[in-house]
């Protein structure tokens, strides 16, 4: 499964939200303000796969932690034809 999050987990619950249903494997592409969860810990992603959109970070000036990978948005194209089902939280 894909998860799409879109807002910040300093002032939304979307990301604890995701993670409830999220199982190992998931695949989480933060996009928007959702990329201020490379701030968090590493655990909380724990048995998921986690992009992050390169464009977005830079944006708001994060750094992405060695265990996001950055994408572009050929990459989120990609990842989109290539998981199903996709959920987006916001």
């Amino acid at each position: 499964m894909l998860h799409f999050v879109s807002t910040s987990p300093f002032q939304y619950s979307a990301l604890q939200e995701c993670r409830k249903i999220a199982q190992d494997g998931d695949v989480v592409v933060l996009l928007a303000d959702g990329v201020y969860a490379a701030l968090v810990e590493e655990k909380l992603f724990s048995g998921l796969q986690v992009f992050a959109v390169k464009d977005h970070m830079a944006a708001r000036g994060i750094n992405a932690p060695g265990w996001i990978t950055c994408a572009d948005y050929d990459q989120l194209v990609a990842l989109t034809c290539q998981h199903h089902p996709v959920q987006t939280w916001c």
